[in-house]
């Protein structure tokens, strides 16, 4: 089953590619690109078909430009694909083989699951001192404190920690609608 690029798939292609096409810059505009900017373009536009002759690095305006049919972006897509098929099919560049371990959890899931423990035991520790919370000073100090402890912290990441921990079956519930919206923690445990 096709998938889209995962970390693990970035991590390897990103030093391929890099030395393939002679660093980290758009393929398009050329602008020098950072690992916050920098998107992988599947070239003949599947974001399924993940093989290094079909990648390349794009900033993300042009990125949108190829999205939005840009003619002139589109064929410079196709003419690096079919270059990268004649010249790099099969290549393994050997002097930079990232040896294939397999991980019991990638950073990302390591930061995911520690932003989930700080989570919670923010919501624990305040509700045991308080009745309620008010929910957007919970999703700012859950994300301070994140930031704070893994380096990572995202409103959208807590957000989502808070809505699990607030569901049906959660520990925690949100009252109230917009400005007004607190968190409290369940009087019983839910039945199932």
């Amino acid at each position: 089953m096709a998938k889209r690029l995962s970390y693990k798939d970035k991590r390897r292609f990103l030093i391929l590619i890099a030395i393939r096409d002679g660093g980290n810059r758009c393929l398009y505009c050329k602008r020098k690109l950072t690992p916050r900017t920098l998107i992988f373009e599947h070239l003949n536009g599947d974001e399924y078909d993940n093989d290094v002759d079909n990648l390349a690095f794009s900033c993300q305006s042009c990125n949108i430009k190829k999205a939005n049919n840009d003619q002139r972006i589109k064929g410079l897509a196709e003419y690096k694909h079919e270059d990268n098929m004649k010249k790099f099919v099969g290549e393994k560049f050997p002097q930079l083989e990232v040896e294939e371990k397999e991980c019991e959890s990638s950073k990302e899931i390591d930061i995911n699951k520690k932003s989930w423990e700080i989570t919670e035991k923010y919501l624990r520790d305040v509700l045991m001192k308080n009745i309620s919370v008010p929910y957007h000073d919970t999703l700012n100090s859950c994300v301070y404190l994140c930031k704070e402890k893994t380096g990572n912290g995202s409103n959208n990441t807590i957000r989502r920690h808070i809505d699990a921990l607030s569901c049906p079956i959660g520990p925690f519930e949100v009252t109230g609608k917009g400005k007004k919206k607190i968190i409290i923690m369940r009087n019983k445990p839910p039945t199932t």
